[in-house]
């Protein structure tokens, strides 16, 4: 759903800017935690998620997953359990915005395996001095640079369904 007159959300050096209403459950396909990248203090992690098929513990079984310079990449281990295309529309990066110090401490605690409802906005960020900016994506049918999901996360549960 989209947010049309929600005031914008400063945030240390950064200004929010919400676009949707956004809420997921979803499996946890990958967690990376960056440090020193442009949006590091902002966005202390991202997590690959997946949902549908990408969140069949037997799908998962013939594909590794990767992280890294803000992407997520699937690799399948002989072929495609899925059309390709069909396996990145269940599936997203998400850069994840924690709104509270606790709600940081939760996403560190988060493992690969576990399913998980999150609730929050999706938004862009822009930093007050004009240096750097990221922009969310509001589609689920891309894929690729720019397809991201830029989410201020308000709640984080974790539901008892998921792997040990």
């Amino acid at each position: 759903m989209t947010i049309e007159s929600a005031p914008d959300i400063p945030l240390g050096d950064w200004r929010l800017i919400p676009r949707a209403s956004y809420d997921i459950t979803a499996r946890v396909l990958g967690r990376e935690r960056y440090h020193f990248d442009h949006i590091a203090n902002l966005v202390p992690v991202d997590l690959a998620l997946g949902w549908g098929p990408m969140s069949d513990s037997e799908i998962l079984k013939t594909i590794t997953i990767s992280q890294g310079a803000r992407f997520y990449t699937l690799h399948w281990i002989t072929s495609p359990p899925f059309p390709p295309n069909e396996l990145m529309l269940h599936s997203a990066n998400t850069h994840i915005i924690p709104a509270t110090q606790s709600l940081a401490r939760r996403l560190e605690r988060l493992r690969v395996g576990e399913v998980v409802h999150i609730a929050g906005q999706l938004v862009d960020a822009e930093r007050t001095d004009g240096s750097w900016a990221i922009h969310t994506s509001l589609r689920r049918d891309d894929t690729g640079d720019g397809a991201c999901e830029v989410m201020r996360v308000e709640t984080l549960d974790v539901l008892p369904s998921s792997l040990p």
